[in-house]
């Protein structure tokens, strides 16, 4: 897809995460079974690694991602494991701290591993 100066994202949008300490994203689903999965997040973040974005499932912290710079108009994936309970989950990206650098994401897939 295309919409103004942003390219190649998937699907019918992205959204501007930003740089602010209380910026966050949010996904909740449904899942037949418990599982591992590889979670993958398609980002683009051309101002410099953004740091500080703490990733929770189910409220549980499983790890700080490691979203590093990319060019303009360039997605990136970072993959990080996690375990998916049977019934309602919630994935978040919470960012702890301001950062320096702005982060665009394009979505977020989980592939399951087991």
């Amino acid at each position: 897809g295309c919409s103004g100066e942003i390219r190649n994202y998937t699907g019918q949008g992205y959204m501007h995460f930003g740089s602010a300490s209380n910026a966050g994203a949010r996904a909740v689903f449904n899942s037949g079974r418990k599982m591992n999965c590889a979670l993958g997040i398609k980002y683009m973040s051309p101002s410099g690694d953004y740091t500080g974005a703490e990733l929770l499932v189910n409220g549980r912290s499983v790890g700080y991602p490691s979203l590093a710079r990319t060019a303009e108009n360039d997605w990136n994936i970072c993959y990080q494991f996690v375990g998916i309970a049977e019934g309602t989950n919630t994935i978040e990206l919470r960012a702890s701290e301001q950062n320096g650098s702005s982060l665009t994401l394009d979505h977020i897939v989980l592939i399951p591993v087991d």
